[in-house]
């Protein structure tokens, strides 16, 4: 109990010298349907759903906690770190561009200004007359109140769509070859593989029909343990399949969560190059350094406490809603490069990473100028501190790793080859060509001056010409 409440006292509170200034959070969706389905609507326990993937009611109500918890810390504190209502430019949103991301951001979102926060959208007699589009809508809404622009008190945040290039085929090509090559050495994917097949493959082998004595792959073995937990999260019974198999809830389950954990930690991002982990870091790092490094300077130059900023590119916060794809390259990426010493930990739906920018304030009665020490980067893993370090260090450590784009097309499409003329060799051997024709025209022009041309005879048939001029002139032709 005493652990606990230290760190709610941790998470909360800031020491009275520190002044938070820009927060960037990367959270995984809520909960959702298996990602599989049959065309009888059947994932791979025999459940049936509605769509694949989607994002469920729990999955919402998960969000939508986040939102409100979010909400509790950064804006009800007294300090107030973002405004009371949406205010442009304090907060960007990002999603990647699926369904169950997307959702996933508008309830968090629903949590962190709920809708009562939208009311103040307001509207006076005139405006709401002026607001009514160029169609027949009388008696649609005239029991609605005209006073708010939305009625409900909804707070409308745009959300932006990030396409990355690990969504390209190619790229998900060289990432599962990569994964391939991965399993053939990992101890502990070669120990699972084993121990799954040994205890439910001819069980499989029989609910799936397949007649031969199959074993399962770590990308089949990760997708039915996906299902089951889904299965599981949204309480639909997966007793049916468990017996099936001869396995107990309990236990069956803690391996599927060990399954998941191994996926990432050993199998997705276990190469000893680190190429997949970089890979899918190094976009988003790209722009969340952008991001830190214009807040940073906007603080310095005592920017940080004006209300009216007009540039969407140094806000206060920005937020992510991604996968557990997203956090998992993250927190490797943190393990190798930032050499953490904390066990990798599986993101299940709904965390959280979040980093935290803070200044100290070494002078608190200078009021001409700002006085700030060293800029502190904090992060955490759902609500686990887990670094803190200076952001100098922190940006030196990321801009060492990160790939440029020519490395991220690289690996996606390969080394490009280059052509055997390239424009660049084109110009400077034509330039060169064209130097050198110039030097023999001005050798043959001197050595012309130092040489006068001789007299130069023409002869016709008739041998009567006469020299004038250093010219054969004919008889018929006049020169005076």
């Amino acid at each position: 109990m005493l652990f606990f409440l230290i760190n709610i006292i941790t998470i909360f509170i800031f020491s009275k010298s520190d002044k938070l200034i820009f927060t960037e959070l990367l959270s995984r969706h809520g909960a959702r349907a298996p990602l599989t389905l049959n065309e009888n609507s059947e994932d791979l326990l025999g459940i049936k759903w509605e769509a694949p993937g989607e994002l469920t009611p729990i999955g919402k109500r998960m969000e939508y906690l986040l939102g409100l918890r979010n909400r509790e810390r950064y804006i009800n504190r007294s300090d107030h770190f973002l405004s009371e209502k949406f205010n442009p430019h304090e907060l960007v949103v990002f999603s990647s561009d699926i369904n169950r991301t997307l959702l996933s951001m508008q309830s968090q979102l629903q949590g962190l200004y709920p809708i009562s926060s939208g009311k103040s959208d307001t509207l006076n007699p005139d405006q709401n007359e002026t607001s009514i589009p160029p169609i027949n809508i009388s008696g649609i809404f005239d029991d609605l109140p005209n006073d708010t622009a939305l009625p409900n008190g909804m707070t409308i945040i745009p959300i932006h769509f990030i396409t990355l290039k690990n969504t390209t085929t190619e790229c998900q090509a060289k990432v599962k070859q990569f994964n391939s090559l991965n399993s053939q050495n990992k101890t502990e994917i070669k120990n699972l593989l084993k121990e799954f097949n040994d205890n439910y493959s001819q069980s499989l082998n029989s609910i799936y029909n397949k007649t031969e004595n199959n074993t399962y792959d770590m990308s089949a073995i990760n997708s039915i343990c996906d299902t089951a937990i889904a299965d599981n999260t949204e309480g639909k019974s997966i007793s049916k399949f468990l017996s099936k198999i001869g396995a107990e809830k309990k236990n069956f389950l803690e391996m599927c969560n060990n399954v998941l954990a191994i996926n990432f930690r050993d199998y997705m991002f276990g190469d000893d190059d680190n190429e997949v982990i970089l890979f899918y870091n190094t976009p988003i790092f790209r722009d969340m350094i952008k991001y830190m490094q214009a807040k940073i300077d906007d603080d310095i130059k005592g920017d940080i406490n004006e209300k009216n900023v007009s540039d969407y590119n140094t806000p206060k916060m920005v937020i992510l809603s991604g996968h557990d794809t997203t956090l998992s390259a993250q927190e490797m990426f943190f393990i190798k490069f930032f050499e953490l010493n904390s066990s990798y930990q599986y993101p299940t739906y709904s965390s959280q990473i979040s980093y935290e920018i803070t200044r100290e304030d070494v002078d608190k009665n200078t009021t001409s100028s700002l006085n700030y020490s060293d800029y502190n980067v904090l992060y955490y893993f759902n609500d686990d501190l887990l670094l803190n370090i200076t952001f100098e260090e922190f940006k030196n450590i990321i801009e060492e790793n990160i790939w440029k784009s020519e490395r991220m097309d690289e690996f996606c499409f390969g080394k490009k080859e280059k052509p055997f003329m390239e424009l660049e060799i084109i110009v400077i051997i034509s330039l060169g060509g064209l130097i050198f024709i110039l030097v023999i025209v001005i050798i043959v022009l001197i050595v012309k001056l130092k040489n006068p041309k001789k007299a130069e005879y023409r002869i016709n048939s008739a041998d009567d010409n006469r020299l004038v001029d250093d010219k054969i002139m004919d008889e018929d032709d006049s020169v005076y």
